[in-house]
């Protein structure tokens, strides 16, 4: 009986060690990300939550299952957010919104859906909805990496203005070839460089609000920040 016993004390002291270690790996805040772009954007994020390895965080990183317009991307994180329920039973901290002013029409609107979905908590049953925007476009972050640039962006010899972005960024190593996609190598040197990436992004976005003119800048410094505390 006593070696049946201390058996039997042995399970139920291994349960509630593994219940207990179960329960401290739990995420303890939950982040969601849906992207404008269906492809950098999410590889992007994707190999940050790889490099962070965030600890006790679920971060959800969505960017093809919505069209790409900027009202289309708050319209899912919205009801993503929804369908997940309040944060404090399981839901959403933080939803991002990442999008580009490009030369959308809908952009204003998609701000003003963020704006009021953070304001009705019917609506929005996350901690908080935030807009992640770049002027022109997500590739003006890529460049921050190598160089400072204030100088606007805009279309120019049959160019878009996200295109003659992304010419500037093909200037720098290894984004000679630079098509919408992101290679191991360029993740790699983006991954070195974030720290000066985030300066210069800083210094622009301050730039921008002083002078009111956005083009160029973004604040998706802001969001790498804001993963990398967590």
């Amino acid at each position: 009986m006593p070696a049946r016993s201390d058996k039997l004390f042995q399970k139920r002291k291994t349960a509630k060690n593994l219940s207990r270690r179960t329960a401290s790996i739990a995420p303890n805040r939950r982040v969601l990300i849906v992207t404008e772009g269906e492809v950098t954007e999410v590889q992007y994020f994707e190999e940050l939550k790889r490099i962070l390895a965030l600890v006790n965080v679920d971060l959800d990183i969505c960017g093809k299952e919505c069209d790409s317009s900027p009202t289309a991307v708050v319209r899912y994180a919205i009801a993503r957010a929804d369908a997940e329920g309040l944060h404090s039973k399981g839901g959403y901290n933080d939803v991002y919104c990442v999008i580009d002013r490009d030369d959308h029409k809908d952009f204003h609107k998609a701000l003003d859906q963020i704006l009021n979905a953070s304001k009705q908590r019917s609506a929005f049953k996350g901690e908080r909805i935030v807009a992640v925007v770049s002027y022109p476009c997500f590739e003006y972050w890529l460049l921050l990496h190598f160089a400072f640039s204030r100088s606007p962006f805009s279309a120019a010899n049959g160019k878009t203005a996200a295109e003659v972005v992304s010419a500037e960024l093909k200037k720098h190593p290894p984004f000679e070839d630079y098509e919408k996609s992101l290679t191991k190598d360029m993740l790699i040197k983006l991954r070195g460089l974030t720290d000066d990436a985030i300066a210069n992004a800083a210094k622009s976005l301050a730039d921008a609000q002083n002078t009111g003119e956005m083009n160029p800048s973004s604040t998706v410094h802001e969001l790498v920040a804001a993963l990398r505390a967590l």
